[in-house]
């Protein structure tokens, strides 16, 4: 693709996402990817808990993408954020949403790709003793997986990371357990994407996304990342004939030159009772 052909891209990580997202990239793109030496991207908040993020996921993987360009110069950039919470769609279940946003400022472009995916491991306890320890070591894959020790889940010091063998991080829970006071600790699972192969892959199939809408030209400009943005109508339910909330278009426009055209979503302009509230409360 000639936009970014033979371009420096530098990515703003320090936890070696470029590990999942340069490949895909530069084999498709013909960019290289950079990652600057002394970034800090710690500072726009940790999944450690030490630095609270300011704004959403979104706001958050554009400040990045944008730091490395006021930083250290060039006009091609990638970030990327994730986030946790409850399934948009399935019930009682966590997800793991991941960003990855690609800002071009010699064409005036932003570029993101979106994976939202039930595949986390997530999860944190308390624990009284090593041999409780122990189980969860195997439980939760450590140290292929990394695991966090701390007193508390809302105190932003005295935290235990980068704990590479199953030595290690009993040593240092006993010792946590044998200060004064203290009868429990806290232990979870590491979410900072180098200690998390498990979220690595989500990243990775985000970086997939991004590749898919940089590929999806405008039919009037030719510029890359003309995607969906927002959906029309809603078909009604077969039975009923209600409406339901799947929605009948979706609507692509160009953000560099705003065309914009609808696409009839599916064949059919009706939907089964099962997605319809009135039939299937």
């Amino acid at each position: 693709m000639d936009f970014f052909l033979n371009r420096t891209a530098l990515l703003a990580t320090q936890h070696q996402k470029e590990k999942v997202i340069a490949p895909i990239l530069e084999s498709a793109l013909g960019i290289t990817v950079l990652v600057p030496k002394e970034i800090n991207t710690d500072q726009f908040g940790t999944f450690t808990r030490e630095k609270k993020r300011h704004g959403t996921a979104q706001e958050v993987v554009k400040k990045k993408a944008l730091h490395a360009l006021d930083t250290f110069g060039g006009d091609l950039s990638i970030a990327s954020e994730g986030s946790f919470g409850n399934h948009p769609s399935i019930p009682f279940i966590i997800s793991n949403q991941e960003i990855v946003t690609l800002i071009d400022k010699k064409h005036q472009l932003t570029i993101s790709g979106v994976i939202t995916t039930a595949k986390t491991n997530l999860w944190s306890q308390y624990i009284s003793n090593t041999t409780e320890l122990k189980t969860l070591i195997k439980k939760h894959d450590f140290p292929n997986h990394g695991l966090l020790l701390r007193y508390h889940p809302h105190l932003n010091f005295g935290i235990h990371k980068d704990i590479k063998t199953s030595p290690e991080i009993l040593h240092k829970a006993s010792k946590m357990l044998s200060k004064p006071f203290i009868k429990k600790i806290y232990v979870e699972t590491d979410m900072r994407a180098h200690r998390n192969p498990t979220r690595m892959k989500a990243i990775q199939l985000a970086t997939e996304s991004l590749l898919k809408n940089i590929k999806s030209l405008c039919p009037s400009c030719n510029l890359p990342g003309y995607i969906v943005k927002k959906t029309k109508g809603q078909k009604n339910c077969k039975e009923c004939k209600t409406p339901t909330k799947i929605p009948l278009y979706n609507i692509s426009i160009c953000q560099h030159c705003n065309h914009k055209e609808n696409t009839h979503i599916g064949i059919e302009t009706e939907v089964k009772a099962m997605y319809c509230n009135y039939c299937n409360p």
